[in-house]
């Protein structure tokens, strides 16, 4: 990129700025954006801007250059690239603002290319913009290019031109209103100077009299500026907005443009006592009130430039003590001579100082008006940021001058130098609003050029950025104002240590122009809408269907289309399972964890992931690992360090008895074909299968690496994704662990399990399944129950009581010491169902429940308290709006029929993606009631026979929950009274009364609510001793894993 390439400064945690520069006539640069932000300008770019990008660069530590095909940023290019590179410029501005990344500044940051620096702030966006910005260009030397007006504004352009200007051809094509003007408004001559600036501020009022407001204007078509316009419909209908202009014209002249007349006095003498010179004379002019000033205020340089910005802040302070506040500056004219115009709207009289950043020349910046505390402030920023060093600092005039080693304002962003000045100045913007100073505008007060014998003239200075003293800048308690032009008083102005606001950080909602790509807009169902989301909504889940499909919902709704097909190449494999790990890491670096992986359809047997914001207090810096279960016989292992392929070989020689056909390491994937079929298995085969992949997630645990989630995208087995995680103790023996499958329709295997915990599982399935035991045996190193009934082949109530045995499972093992902390699906055939890890933990007293999803359109809430319930009904009722027919008792359960199918049409129609949504606000509204989700299993083998079509399970995923009271900050609340019965006149009593025992308390110390304080060493990382966690009563044996070893030879 030009210059040598010193990276920026590592950028701060939570730092909520960021630039985007446009250089030349087609590059684009992201200066501190994230992956997340860069992914939307890319977006932007490639919906908006047809002939695409031409290639991306990442350079110096936090710079994203996109280069693109064509000139989309020269001057006087065809009405057609000047369209689109426009619509491309509101489509980034746009998508930014609805991710709550809000334009601050638009600045003119270089000499020797003149195009704009945009500087965004992170903020909580408390409405979604829902209308695209309005965008009026100013084009060629004559004509405004108007694009996303609606229809009824085309009449306010052409009555507003009539009264200020004159009109000379009028064209609407293609959604773009070109307007032509009579002469030459934007490279004026004598009263057109003036006429010009009174159209344009007569265009600004009464776009904000109809609720347009402006958002922000930029040069990157020329030297006369776009405007953008917001839909603000919390403005006024129909009421007048006075402001008036300022202009600085030519070298000397000061015009007041529209202004009461009572404030030319308040100018006359702002400038009597802050320009030394004086003023040479005073007239009316074409409709305005000119100065003439003595000397050359706008083409000087030396101390003269700091006097004539020192001039233009006390202007500024003076008008808004009249009740006038300057709200933005824009350049209308092409002429050099002719510099910004101020534009200055009526509001509450106020007091506020300001100061101003002028950037001189190619390495200077100047501190004028600043107080001591802003002075410092600002050199530790630079001494800090601008990593390329500072040669001076210096008192010059009524500022403080840095010369800055190198060009910052010189090379603009082609060289390294101008991205250093770019980042120096994005921390000085943070660092001083974290004191309450907030960027006004920037503005560009030098017409004096720099004359070169083989070149273009350039301007000796660069834009001039001015700050004001505002308490709402910065979050929390608002501070006491400063004395007015008053040193600061001592200690004012700390920087601000509250959280970033509510909001921060969440991916923008669609809105409807933007959502499904036009050729598949049609998603089946009846297209209603769901309903708003929550301001500070903290979920979104991402649904895979079917073999192509990938959609966001509460996050974004496009759809993108990749394979998911289970018949797939090699190639495909790694590819998908490649994208779906960059997502999930993408996500999680930015604050996105998943929560949970569930399959929710039951013909479009896909995964939906469920991921909540956090506050991310490290960066996973390295990639997920996958282990992927591939066809019937296979591992697919992508992104594993050297050093863990030896693991994977002496894991899978130790468990599989079959050993290993042959190993394939190529283009970073290490494939692993199994002898036999793992994934497809029979008999003893379905224990050793979940024995070996028990072992990899125990061993990859010892090495750092641990599961973070794993989900089915390719087949009905699973791909697990590892983090590393530095903090596990390396090379350390994982917790112990141990699985439970649930296989054909009534067997439940234990696998790896402590001895003593078999008579901890005997017991709760007697005390939890009413029909009891048929027998019990070893079987291939596990230990098997075979139960009476069809579990896992259930539906009605019996299907209930399957899922009220697994919770109490889960309980009781929880009580010994043996934390759920996964569900996997390893087998593809539809008669074996999940497997639940369990890992040894800390001994707790947890309740669980369950949400089970049934057929195609029931809900059932299983275990729940009472509190839970009504919480539950409360976000079903409002958040499933196709309706609910019917709520009744229903076994163990509360049963919520849904109108349509949600579990059935997946996310194909509108079904699913309503269920979807119901399911987010669910795990939202329990969370903040410290109920976690555990895991998502699949613990129904029943399937529909269907005549002309495959075959589908009966049910879909149950979630479990527990309750854990550091699900949610703050101090733990009050654990609600557990297992209550039901309120009086929920639902439809069943025709048939609850089983005895539905609804009653725990048994006596198993579950009970907390009545005193956790014990001593509660939820932190358990000791390292053989047999710790292990219930009270007895000493138990160390633990041993019987299983592992091959069978002896025959």
């Amino acid at each position: 990129m030009g210059g040598s390439q010193s990276n920026l400064p590592q950028k701060p945690l939570g730092f909520e700025y960021m630039c985007i520069a446009i250089y030349t006539v087609d590059k684009l640069r992201i200066i501190r954006g994230g992956d997340y932000d860069i992914s939307i300008v890319r977006q932007a770019i490639q919906e908006s801007w047809p002939k695409g990008i031409k290639r991306e660069v990442f350079a110096m530590n936090g710079v994203h250059e996109f280069k693109l095909k064509g000139r989309p940023f020269r001057s006087g290019s065809k009405s057609k690239e000047a369209k689109a590179s426009r619509v491309m410029a509101e489509r980034i501005l746009h998508r930014l603002y609805r991710d709550g990344w809000k334009l601050q500044l638009s600045s003119n940051l270089t000499r020797t290319n003149d195009l704009t620096t945009w500087f965004f702030k992170k903020v909580s966006a408390q409405t979604f913009l829902s209308k695209p910005l309005l965008v009026v260009g100013l084009s060629s030397y004559n004509s405004l290019m108007i694009v996303n007006a609606p229809m009824e504004l085309h009449q306010l352009f052409k009555d507003v031109i009539q009264r200020t200007y004159s009109i000379y051809k009028w064209k609407y094509k293609d959604d773009v209103l070109v307007i032509r003007l009579s002469g030459s408004p934007w490279h004026p001559d004598g009263k057109e100077t003036v006429h010009s600036r009174v159209l344009l501020n007569t265009i600004i009022a009464e776009l904000h009299q109809r609720q347009w407001k402006l958002y922000g204007n930029s040069n990157f078509k020329s030297d006369a500026n776009t405007f953008f316009f917001e839909h603000d419909p919390n403005l006024l209908l129909g009421q007048p907005s006075p402001q008036f202009l300022i202009s600085l014209n030519s070298t000397d002249l000061i015009r007041v443009i529209n202004a009461p007349e009572n404030l030319i006095s308040a100018v006359r003498s702002t400038i009597q006592r802050n320009w030394s010179k004086g003023i040479q004379r005073e007239r009316a002019y074409a409709g305005s009130w000119e100065f003439k000033l003595e000397g050359t205020p706008w083409w000087a340089d030396g101390t003269e430039a700091v006097k004539s910005r020192y001039l233009v802040l006390k202007l500024m302070e003076a008008l808004q003590e009249y009740s006038w506040s300057p709200v933005a500056a824009f350049d209308s004219s092409r002429k050099v001579s002719d510099k910004s115009t101020l534009l200055f709207r009526q509001s509450q009289p106020k007091q506020s100082p300001f100061f101003c950043i002028s950037l001189n020349e190619s390495d200077k910046l100047r501190l004028i008006n600043a107080p001591e505390d802003v002075k410092k402030l600002c050199q530790e920023v630079i001494q800090s940021q601008y990593v390329l060093g500072i040669q001076r600092v210096q008192t010059y005039g009524r500022s403080v001058e840095f010369k800055l080693f190198r060009n910052p304002w010189n090379c603009g962003t082609d060289g390294h130098d101008g991205i250093h000045g770019r980042n120096m100045l994005l921390h000085l913007i943070s660092a001083l609003g974290s004191r309450s100073w907030a960027p006004l505008l920037s503005a560009d007060v030098s017409a004096k050029c720099m004359q070169e014998e083989n070149g273009p003239d350039y301007p000796i200075d660069v834009d001039s950025i001015f700050f004001t003293y505002d308490p709402l800048a910065a979050p929390g308690p608002l501070p006491a104002p400063p004395a007015y032009a008053q040193p600061y008083p001592q200690g004012l102005g700390q920087p601000n240590s509250q959280l970033p606001p509510q909001g921060f950080g969440q991916p923008y909602p669609q809105a409807p122009a933007y959502g499904f790509t036009p050729q598949d807009s049609a998603m089946g169902g009846n297209q209603s809408n769901l309903p708003q989301k929550p301001l500070g909504f903290e979920y979104m889940c991402i649904a895979i269907h079917s073999e192509d499909k990938l959609r966001i919902i509460l996050g974004g709704d496009y759809e993108i289309r990749y394979p998911f097909s289970y018949v797939s190449s090699s190639n495909d494999a790694k590819a998908c399972r490649g994208m779906a790990e960059r997502i999930l890491h993408r996500l999680y670096r930015d604050g996105w964890k998943l929560q949970l992986s569930s399959n929710l359809t039951r013909t479009n047997d896909m995964t939906t992931w469920f991921f909540k914001k956090v506050s991310v207090q490290t960066f996973p810096s390295k990639p997920l690992l996958v282990v992927g279960l591939s066809s019937y016989d296979s591992l697919m292992i992508v992104n594993a360090p050297m050093e863990l392929h030896q693991l994977f070989k002496d894991v899978i020689e130790r468990t599989w008895p079959n050993g290993i056909q042959k190993w394939n390491y190529k283009d970073d994937v290490l494939v692993i074909k199994l002898k036999g079929y793992p994934w497809n298995p029979d008999g003893e085969d379905t224990v050793h299968s979940r024995a070996l992949l028990n072992k990899v997630i125990a061993d990859l645990h010892q090495r750092q690496w641990k599961l973070y989630g794993n989900s089915n995208f390719k087949s009905e087995a699973n791909t697990f994704f590892f983090e590393h995680d530095p903090n596990l103790p390396p090379g350390q023996p994982s917790p112990p662990q141990f699985l439970i499958s649930f296989n054909s329709t009534d067997l439940l295997r234990v696998i790896n399990a402590p001895q003593n915990l078999i008579s901890a599982v005997r017991s709760t399935i007697q005390s939890s399944w009413l029909r009891g035991i048929q027998r019990e045996s070893s079987y291939a190193g596990s230990w098997e129950f075979k139960l009476k009934g069809t579990p896992w082949w259930a539906d009605g109530e019996e299907a209930v009581e399957s899922r009220y045995l697994i919770l109490k499972l889960m309980e009781a093992l929880q009580a010994y010491g043996w934390n759920p902390v996964a569900a996997f699906d390893s087998s593809i055939k539809g008669s074996d169902k999940s497997t639940l890890v369990f890992r040894q933990s800390q001994p707790r007293q947890s309740p669980f429940f369950c949400i089970s999803l049934n057929e195609s359109d029931k809900l059932r809430l299983i275990n729940t308290p009472e509190d839970v319930t009504k919480l539950c009904q409360d976000v079903i009722q409002s958040q499933y709006v196709l309706g609910i027919p019917r709520v009744q008792t229903y076994g163990r359960s509360l049963e919520f029929k849904l109108l349509c199918n949600p579990w059935n049409s997946g996310i194909d129609g509108h079904d699913g993606i309503h269920g979807t949504n119901m399911l987010l606000h669910l795990i939202s509204a329990l969370g903040s009631r410290s109920w976690a989700p555990v895991l998502s299993a699949d613990v129904c083998a029943k399937y529909v026979h269907q005549k002309d079509g495959p075959g589908f399970p009966i049910d879909v995923d149950s979630i479990f929950f527990t309750y854990d009271p550091l699900a949610v900050t703050g101090p733990p609340p009050v654990p609600p009274a557990y297992a209550q019965p039901y309120p009086q006149g929920l639902g439809q009593p069943n025709s048939q009364p609850p089983p005895q025992g539905f609804g009653q308390p725990y048994p006596q110390g198993l579950g009970q609510p907390y009545s005193q304080p956790p014990p001593q060493g509660f939820g932190q990382s358990y000791p390292q001793a053989p047999g710790y966690g292990f219930a009270p009563q007895g000493a138990p044996p160390p633990f041993n894993p019987s299983y592992g070893a091959p069978p002896p030879s025959q």
